[in-house]
């Protein structure tokens, strides 16, 4: 019976019927220990009907073995693995020890931590309606908690239930950030006293009263005082009961002084009990014969009801568990990890050698190399399986454990290796100086460097500077790794704008000797794109290195095409820059790649904005920070807040962009970073509307173009724009000529277009009419030859206006009408009314304001959904491509098809095939 917890309930309740409806939650129950958060949790199984129930209670002892608590939970759905896709289904085989963790060598898809939280995701999906009750949650081991925590963010109408209780004040916390939380209190005078009576009846009423005071409104205390004064096992006088400390302390004084009073053998067994957390009796059965006592020395614990013995062993409560382990001496705890080590020898299975492993860290009393390496191998063991923040721990553990300073070093950056891919980064940077420290090996230390650059997020500026001395100390041995440690730096210099550094890192470059493979490519481009920057002399062209990456990208590594795409950024080639961001995106969604995903999704919702495609876009943005945040990405998913103010700013809406700014902000940029971002974005709605004074001022501000570094040619020809308007000569032909160097250096025809275009403008500020005439229509049959249309379409505006103010009507309205047409379709509102209003004045009536097609009234989930459900995608398949369920799938067509008036998929491919997509559809 519960007391006093009438609100919880009916909170949990309504929890039960949204999941019997088909919509999932969620919900974390906090308290101290005895609150009764394993009451509510045994409430809720009670009254979960015929739904599914699947539960499980995380120890503290094996808080560090990777995925011990999911195998505990998901232990009734593990027949049902076989039906998730391939990719899910191997990651949470490989989790759980059912399948060969080397099976998938080197498949980064295998190698995705959160690729097991989107199989279990879909095994909760397919068993819904479900309840997934989860107790001490604190001592969930990592990759067991990141994985469940995954699956509580992504869940929506699955119709699947998670609560979550964890205690507080245990020395390790339950990271639930997002989460809808509930705080217990304890329980009220009346509910206390009435729980007091209902277990000792005939307790005195100074006992009663002093019990009363003493519990402070905690179940477990109220529960266990009461009995224990009763019985007498307190004392028959107030004055014995213990002296007033935190109710979990009161209680677990309560349980240790019931274990004091027990013989010394049976007070040994239970410390090997509560030292195995399995609660394996057979496991428990051997280890106690190995100390000598055997299974008997329990059975007086097993009378006093501190736990039980049945097919597993049981304690009472975790604080009983608590007491008997860590009120024991240490050579007693030492002595029961060893003999648990022996008995789980004899098991020749994986998850027994990492349990062994651990069991003989805690025997351990001084530096073992045997040992360190059991620990080291079973760090291997978990990082193959994708728990890289239990490989991190063992690997930490091990180094502790090592004799030699150069094996502690290696096992220490490997624990830092774990860390990072776990991200978390200041653990992996800790660990990382910690290696670099230690060791005398030039590549560690350069390994050691570069991984505490990768690991420190925005402000890496003083790990940035240590990077080539470190690498040159090793560069003659390993010129390959040498060249990605310093295109890693070259990136960090570029984004940094510190020309000296970039030029350090040149030199370094241009010193290494490479041995003959494709990855040479990317080297050579790296090289002539660094050259460029630092003003050295012209290298050949890399088309030849893009080219290469985008026809044969199975040649190059997944870093290696990561670098080559932004190496197509930066040099314009947007052929290039399409096809490496489009197929590394779908490599990602095919192998399951969901953290790698959120900064590529990033960057091909900027490639759909420059491509015309701007609902794709939208749609894409809002994916990444979905995925962003459910996977605690929050500055790679920056860029996607980004992206969206930048939509927002070329539709003409002010509010929407100010909030996607704030957004980028608070995702993590850099505050000179951000101001750039939010001068530029709102300078382009300025420019939008005609205001080019305002657009002017924004754009010239002081900072900007140092800010931008080589990246300014996203804006410089909005500078050209608004200072041609605004009559500044000097700003308009010094961004004119900077851009022009740029776009002839890469010589693809959308940047030439622009630069004619930008040439067109400062002639006409120096009313050169027959040069301006020239360079405007070439910018359009240049333009013609580009990818983005928006930008073809303001070359068409400046263009339509020039001809009119020339008295040219009928040539001006073919360039004016075809401008407007685009931003009508793209739905950049204020281009569009520029345009429209250009129209009218050449005399033709152009007052029809296309409006938004079906499509545009799609959440930009449901227009994904839509999208692929048209092109004949399954449910299931969706869900896998998307990272979703697919009963998720399934609910969003559903609130689709009324909106859009169909109701079967070949009437949803038909309004697909024959729409016009307007500005709503993209």
């Amino acid at each position: 019976m519960l007391y006093g917890r009438d609100d919880e309930r009916r909170c949990v309740d309504a929890l039960l019927r949204a999941a019997r409806a088909g919509r999932s939650g969620v919900l974390v129950l906090r308290g101290e220990a005895g609150i009764g958060k394993t009451a509510l949790l045994d409430d809720t199984a009670a009254r979960a009907g015929r739904m599914v129930v699947l539960r499980g209670a995380a120890v503290e002892t094996e808080a560090e073995v990777a995925f011990a608590g999911l195998h505990l939970i998901l232990r009734p759905l593990l027949d049902r693995v076989d039906r998730l896709p391939r990719p899910q289904a191997g990651a949470v085989q490989r989790a759980l020890f059912q399948a060969d963790t080397t099976a998938e060598g080197d498949d980064p898809g295998a190698r995705d931590r959160f690729l097991v939280g989107l199989a279990v995701l879909n095994l909760l999906a397919d068993a819904a309606p479900a309840v997934c009750l989860v107790d001490d949650a604190q001592w969930l081991d990592t990759p067991s908690a990141d994985t469940l925590m995954f699956v509580a963010r992504r869940l929506d109408a699955e119709g699947v239930v998670m609560l979550f209780a964890a205690r507080e004040g245990a020395g390790r916390s339950f990271p639930s950030a997002g989460l809808p939380e509930r705080e217990l209190s304890p329980l009220g005078h009346a509910s206390s006293g009435q729980l007091v009576d209902d277990r000792a009846a005939d307790l005195p009423r100074a006992l009663r009263e002093r019990v009363l005071a003493e519990a402070m409104g905690n179940p477990l205390a109220l529960t266990e005082l009461a009995a224990s004064t009763a019985a007498g096992g307190a004392g028959a006088g107030a004055g014995t009961l213990p002296a007033p400390l935190p109710a979990g302390y009161r209680t677990r004084d309560v349980y240790a002084t019931e274990i004091r009073a027990l013989d010394p053998a049976t007070q040994r067994a239970l410390v090997v009990a509560a030292a195995e957390a399995s609660g394996d009796l057979g496991l428990l059965v051997d280890a106690l014969g190995r100390l000598g006592d055997g299974a008997v020395a329990l059975v007086p614990a097993e009378r006093a009801g501190l736990l039980s013995m049945t097919d597993q062993v049981r304690f009472r409560h975790p604080l009983v568990r608590s007491a008997a382990y860590h009120d024991a001496p240490l050579a007693w705890r030492q002595a029961a990890h060893a003999a648990l080590a022996q008995a789980l020898g004899r098991r020749d299975d994986a998850a027994s050698a990492d349990r062994r492993a651990w069991h003989l860290a805690n025997a351990a009393d001084g530096p073992d190399e045997q040992v360190a390496a059991e620990l080291e191998r079973a760090g291997d063991r978990a990082r193959d399986r994708n728990g890289y923040a239990a490989a991190s721990a063992a690997y930490e553990q091990a180094a502790r454990l090592s004799p030699d300073r150069e094996a502690r070093a290696g096992r220490l950056l490997a624990a830092a290796v774990g860390a990072h891919a776990a991200g978390r980064s200041a653990s992996g940077r800790q660990l990382a100086d910690q290696a670099r420290g230690l060791s005398v090996d030039p590549l560690r230390r350069a390994e050691a460097t570069h991984l505490r650059l990768l690991s420190s997020g925005p402000d890496y500026g003083d790990d940035l500077a240590l990077l080539p001395d470190a690498v040159a100390g090793m560069a003659g041995q390993h010129p390959a790794r040498a060249a990605e440690f310093l295109r890693t730096g070259m990136l960090g210099a570029w984004l940094e704008r510190d020309r000296d550094l970039s030029e350090r890192i040149v030199a370094g470059l241009l010193a290494l000797r490479m041995p003959p493979t494709a990855g040479n490519a990317i080297h050579e481009a790296t090289l002539q794109w660094a050259c460029f920057l630092a003003g050295r002399a012209r290298r050949p062209d890399m088309r030849s290195c893009l080219t290469e990456l985008r026809e044969h990208p199975e040649r190059f590594s997944v870093q290696e095409r990561l670098y080559g795409n932004h190496l197509a950024f930066r040099s314009g080639d947007d052929d290039a820059y399409w096809v490496t961001i489009t197929d590394l995106v779908s490599d990602c969604r095919s192998r399951g790649m969901v953290g790698a995903l959120v900064g590529l999704l990033s960057r091909l919702a900027g490639a759909q904005i420059a491509r015309g495609h701007w609902v794709d876009a939208r749609a894409t943005a809002t994916e990444a920070l979905s995925l962003g945040r459910d996977t605690d990405q929050p500055y790679r998913a920056a860029g996607a807040a980004g992206h969206l103010a930048l939509l927002c700013a070329l539709a003409g809406d002010e509010s929407g962009c100010s909030h996607w700014l704030v957004e980028h902000g608070r995702l993590g940029r850099s505050p000179a970073s951000q101001a750039a971002v939010e001068r530029s974005y709102l300078a382009k709605m300025d420019l939008g509307r005609g205001d080019f004074a305002a657009a002017f001022e924004k754009l010239s501000s002081p900072g900007l173009l140092e800010e931008a570094g080589d990246t300014a040619f996203v804006f410089q020809p909005d500078l050209v724009e608004a200072a041609a308007h605004c009559g500044k000569t000097a700003s308009a032909r010094q961004a004119l000529t900077e851009f022009t160097s740029w776009a002839e250096h890469g010589r693809h025809p959308w940047a030439l277009a622009i630069a004619a275009r930008c040439r067109g403008l400062v002639d006409q500020l120096l009313d050169d009419d027959t040069e301006a005439g020239g360079h405007y229509a070439e910018a359009v049959r240049l333009g013609e030859q580009g990818t983005r249309p928006f930008e073809q379409a303001r070359t068409r505006l400046l263009y339509g206006e020039w001809l009119r103010r020339r008295r040219r009507r009928g040539d001006a309205r073919e360039q004016l009408s075809a401008a407007l047409d685009t931003f009508e379709r793209l739905g950049a509102a204020p281009w569009a009314e520029r345009a429209r209003v250009e129209v009218r004045a050449t005399g033709l009536a152009a007052t029809r304001v296309r409006r938004p097609g079906p499509l545009a009234q799609l959440t930009p989930q449901e227009f994904q959904i839509v999208r692929l459900a048209a092109g004949g995608a399954s449910n299931r398949h969706i869900a896998a491509q998307l990272f979703l369920s697919h009963r998720t799938v399934g609910y969003h067509l559903y609130k689709a098809y009324p909106k859009l008036g169909v109701s079967t998929r070949v009437e949803l491919a038909a309004l697909f095939d024959g729409a016009d997509l307007g500005p709503g559809d993209g």
